[in-house]
């Protein structure tokens, strides 16, 4: 159960602050015209994230590729430097983990999730298209590894 915080800016624009009761797990929305619209999108997430635990949450997940001969980042670099990320869609992220980690040596670790469907899944690509080397891992560049890359693009 999520609980739904309204708030309005300085500026007159609202986001809502939604936080799953007894957890850390908390979202917060862009600044909409009204809290209408705030609560819409907050809504929407909320639901996406209470399906996520049953497999029916489509979503765009992040996983992080760390090979076993990978000794960390260079001095001076940013955290994954020298790593790749996997971008793609699947309602069972966890379902879809195991089966990557059926073809792969390394570690893969799920960085992180965002609601989404093909659409999304191919803006993202796009967005990080310089850095892509084969299928769908793309370089952990400085701009991938910011959270605020993570920010909703619907």
């Amino acid at each position: 159960m999520f609980t739904f915080e309204k708030i309005k800016s300085k500026d007159g624009k609202w986001h809502v602050h939604a936080q799953k009761k007894g957890q850390s797990f908390v979202y917060e929305t862009d600044l909409y015209s009204s809290a209408t619209l705030a609560m819409k999108e907050a809504t929407r997430w909320a639901n996406w994230a209470n399906n996520l635990p049953k497999g029916k949450a489509d979503s765009i997940y992040y996983i992080l590729v760390i090979p076993e001969t990978w000794f960390g980042p260079t001095k001076g670099a940013h955290s994954f430097s020298g790593l790749h990320m996997k971008i793609g869609r699947s309602k069972d992220v966890l379902k879809r983990l195991k089966n990557l980690r059926t073809g792969s040596a390394g570690e893969l670790i799920i960085m992180a999730l965002e609601p989404g469907n093909a659409t999304i899944e191919k803006k993202r690509h796009k967005q990080f298209a310089n850095d892509r080397r084969q299928c769908e891992c793309i370089v952990c560049s400085p701009k991938l590894a910011q959270p605020a890359v993570f920010s909703p693009i619907m």
